[in-house]
C-alpha cells in the first residue's frame, strides 16, 4: 500500500492512498484526541502509542518474550543488535523512518534478543515483528 502525506497548512492534509487522493481536515479536541474530517465523514479518534499501552499492562513488559513490531509502515535504517545480545530496558534496537520521521524502537525490558527479523534497507508494514526480546 502506497501512501503519500502532504501538510497544506490550518489543519489540513492532503493523502494519496493507493492512487487516491484525500482531503484531510485534523482538529485536536483533547490530550491525543482529534477529529477527523474525510469525504464528509467525522470521526473521533485518539492516537495511542503501542509502546506505552505495553507499559501500562501489568507483567506484560517484564515477562516472557515479547515482539517488538513496527508502528506504521515504513523503512528500517538501522538496527542495533544480533542475535544473543544481552539488552536493558528502553535500549535502543532498531530505527524505522516513516513519514520523514525516524522512530527508534526500544525494549521494552531486559532480556535477550531471541530473533531479528529486519535489517537495514527493509521495508516494513505496521505490526510487523522487527526484533524479538527474551
Amino acid at each position: 500500500m502506497k501512501t503519500d502525506v502532504a501538510d497544506l497548512g490550518a489543519g489540513n492534509y492532503s493523502v494519496i492512498l493507493d492512487g487516491n487522493q484525500y482531503t484531510v481536515h485534523l482538529s485536536p479536541t483533547g490530550d491525543a484526541e482529534y477529529e477527523v474530517a474525510v469525504d464528509g465523514c467525522v470521526l473521533a479518534i485518539k492516537v495511542l502509542d503501542p509502546r506505552s499501552l505495553a507499559q501500562r499492562r501489568p507483567g506484560s513488559a517484564d515477562s516472557g518474550t515479547h515482539e517488538v513490531r513496527a508502528p506504521m509502515p515504513g523503512k528500517v535504517v538501522a538496527v542495533h543488535v544480533s542475535v544473543g545480545d544481552n539488552v536493558g530496558r528502553e535500549q535502543g534496537l532498531v530505527v524505522v523512518e516513516a513519514m520523514k520521521m525516524q522512530n527508534e524502537l526500544r525494549s521494552p525490558k531486559q532480556g535477550r534478543v531471541a530473533a531479528v527479523r529486519a535489517k537495514p534497507g527493509d521495508s516494513v508494514t505496521a505490526g510487523e515483528t522487527l526484533v524479538v526480546v527474551d
